[in-house]
Order: structure tokens, then C-alpha cells, then sequence
């Protein structure tokens, strides 16, 4: 049973507030598993301050093989990683 389906709805966004990250192992894993978007928390350090320099908040996560995932990040409630 495909376990997006809830209520007879089919999710397209992976819901991945890790609080060891992720990588892009795991976006490649959503993007072949049908997920168009996903929203993340845990960014680098560096990659968080530009982020709310700029007011930004989404970005297209570009996977190894070439695809994309749109992705929101939670800046306003980020958690840094401070190794890069």
C-alpha cells in the first residue's frame, strides 16, 4: 500500500525536520518515491544566514542525477549545522 494516501489524498510533500539533516541521498529516495516537494530545517550555517539575509525560504534541491526537489526551509526556526 503506497502510504501517501490519507484520507483519499495523494501527498507530494516529505515533511523532514531531521535533526541530523539530510542529505541528498534522502531527497534522491523522495523524489523516486513520487514526492515533488519537501520541507526541511536543519541547513549548513553558511547556507542558513544567507538565507535569511536574503529573505529566502525555497530553493530547488538539485539531486544527483541531474532532477529536482523543491524545497522549503525553515529559516525562522532553523537549526544550523555548523560543520560544512
Amino acid at each position: 500500500m503506497d502510504t501517501r494516501y490519507f484520507w483519499s489524498e495523494i501527498f507530494t510533500t516529505a515533511w523532514r525536520i531531521d535533526p541530523f539533516g539530510s542529505t541528498d541521498t534522502s531527497s534522491k529516495l523522495y523524489h523516486d518515491c513520487g514526492f515533488t516537494n519537501s520541507v526541511v530545517m536543519r541547513i549548513p550555517y553558511r547556507v542558513a544566514n544567507k538565507f535569511k539575509e536574503e529573505n529566502m525560504k525555497d530553493m530547488k534541491w538539485k539531486l544527483s542525477d541531474g532532477s529536482e526537489l523543491l524545497t522549503h526551509v525553515m529559516v525562522d526556526y532553523c537549526v544550523p549545522m555548523f560543520h560544512e
